[in-house]
């Protein structure tokens, strides 16, 4: 187990017999998650990134229906790491390792991304909705792609613009435009999507 894990476990609160189970990702984005969790018999205590309770949703999958009437409850890492300054310290090393994007229809279903992508996407013209992002093109180029993120302790969008994007939209124009397919990448929590849409508008 890697620090995160270890730490997490640790301060996770397992009541007597308990076996703590650490996912450094949202439980629907696991490999095999009903293995782990069958793995050894006896009750179970998750620790996930997802920052809502994800086991309804995953007891009604056929991952989640193969674990019968198993003991199982869930605690998120968010919530752990607010009470834990040394787990906090552990996430912010390791962001690039716990931070998943998220399929565009696991995005949609989230309370917090919902509302900021209705907004971006209908400030927009014609995006397309693909398996793990939106994209825009203008004439068969493309301009931007649109991705959503869990970053453990949050969730949040970030958009990547091409030099034909920067020039469909100047507002965005950054201080030093970067070599490769994307001249720029937006990161933002979705209270400031409003502040992007203006931009773009």
């Amino acid at each position: 187990m890697g620090r995160l894990e270890t730490r997490a476990a640790l301060i996770a609160g397992a009541a007597d017999g308990e076996r703590v189970v650490v996912l450094r990702c949202p439980l629907a984005l696991a490999s095999g998650p009903s293995q782990r969790l069958t793995k050894k018999p006896g009750p179970v205590l998750l620790v996930t990134t997802d920052l809502d309770d994800p086991l309804p949703a995953f007891l009604q999958t056929k991952a989640g229906r193969k674990l019968g009437d198993l003991p199982l409850r869930w605690r998120a890492v968010a919530e752990l790491a607010a009470q834990d300054d040394k787990l906090r310290r552990i996430l912010a090393k390791e962001q690039r390792s716990v931070r998943r994007f998220l399929p565009t229809a696991l995005a949609l279903t989230s309370p917090r991304l919902r509302p900021a992508l209705a907004l971006l996407l209908e400030a927009l013209p014609r995006p397309r909705q693909n398996r793990d992002n939106w994209t825009v093109r203008a004439r068969g180029e493309l301009l931007l792609t649109l991705y959503a993120f869990n970053a453990g302790t949050h969730e949040g969008l970030q958009l990547r613009l091409t030099d034909e994007g920067l020039d469909r939209w100047p507002g965005l124009e950054p201080d030093e435009r970067v070599f490769g397919k994307y001249a720029v990448r937006w990161t933002l929590k979705p209270e400031e999507v409003p502040e992007l849409v203006a931009a773009l508008t």
